[in-house]
């Protein structure tokens, strides 16, 4: 078994994590992972489904020790013992094994330490999220609305990078977010403006670009009091020649956007569980600023949305070193 750092805890898996860093192990991992190639326990009753695309679902089940996630071919991810034990049953697809781990791999980083993390009274939202001084700066889109590509380059330009794709808040009267996942994905025009700012990673080409081995002072390592949360909107273009403009959003709305930006869906998870996390999202709407943020999309602009968020979070850049 490998050990890694994840979500401010330890994480000890039978399964390889190149994204991951490595750390000496504890006698008591926060999670385990292993691999287990008997038929996964059989479910009590279905909590709710996802659908990805045609003939590719999630399907959550409750089971006798706890949950069970099935994802098409990739297999059955046991989450039992109140989120603390993680087991993957290996499906029969797709038949490349390269495919296949890399699947899983994503799954136990996204929806399962999700429902793991939820067990443990975290908030689990869909986006990136930076340190810019000793604070957090979380960003919430859908895929392929700019959260990674802004995270990289906010890293790039001194803040540090607390983590990609899943955020996970402590839902306190100061709210804090954990450090999660340090490697980014970004798409491949972004990695060839940003790559040359980070000599020291690990570059790997796929449909997006993964960055990993960030340099270690690139990285939040410590939890950090959550400082604002940005609903990006990405623009063709806006008013009076603006690369970036945030609006404040009241905290009904904050709250209502902050629902929607869940990283388990009300489908998938169940009424009841939904229900059981709204009092966590209230108290970090009315605890966070949250804000509208309108971004022009144009890479060769983007120096100058890093210097504006920046300055909103008190940090001056010049756009030449954004």
């Amino acid at each position: 078994m490998s050990t890694y750092f994840v979500f401010g805890g330890c994480l000890r898996s039978e399964l390889e994590f190149p994204d991951l860093s490595p750390v000496l192990a504890p006698d008591r991992p926060d999670w385990e992972l292993r691999l287990d190639t008997s038929e996964p326990p059989e479910p009590i009753e279905l909590q709710g489904t996802r659908w990805i695309e045609p003939d590719w679902e999630f399907r959550l089940y409750r089971v006798a020790n706890g949950q069970r996630l099935d994802y098409g071919g990739v297999g059955s991810f046991g989450i039992y013992s109140g989120g603390r034990e993680l087991v993957w049953y290996p499906g029969s697809r797709p038949e490349d094994e390269r495919i296949r781990l890399e699947m899983a791999r994503a799954i136990v980083l996204g929806p399962v330490m999700a429902l793991a993390l939820q067990q443990a009274g975290i908030l689990c939202l869909h986006g990136s999220a930076v340190t810019i001084g000793e604070e957090a700066v979380a960003f919430l889109a859908p895929k392929f609305h700019g959260k990674s590509t802004l995270a990289l380059a906010l890293t790039a330009a001194g803040g540090r990078l607390l983590t990609d794709d899943l955020v996970a808040i402590e839902p306190t009267a100061t709210p804090v977010v954990l450090p999660g996942v340090h490697s980014v994905r970004v798409m491949k025009d972004v990695a060839e403006q940003l790559g040359g700012r980070f000599s020291e990673a690990t570059i790997a080409q796929g449909f997006k670009t993964t960055f990993t081995d960030l340099p270690a002072a690139s990285l939040a390592w410590e939890p950090a009091p959550l400082a604002a949360i940005y609903l990006l909107e990405p623009r063709a273009g806006l008013e009076d020649d603006l690369s970036a403009r945030r609006e404040a959003v009241s905290t009904l709305h904050a709250a209502l956007e902050l629902a929607h930006g869940k990283k388990l869906t009300d489908g998938l998870i169940g009424s009841a569980e939904a229900g059981s996390m709204l009092g966590w999202i209230a108290t970090v709407a009315a605890n966070v600023p949250v804000y509208r943020m309108a971004i022009l999309r144009d890479l060769e602009r983007l120096p100058e949305v890093v210097a504006e968020v920046m300055a909103w979070h008190g940090v001056t850049v010049s756009v030449e070193d954004a």
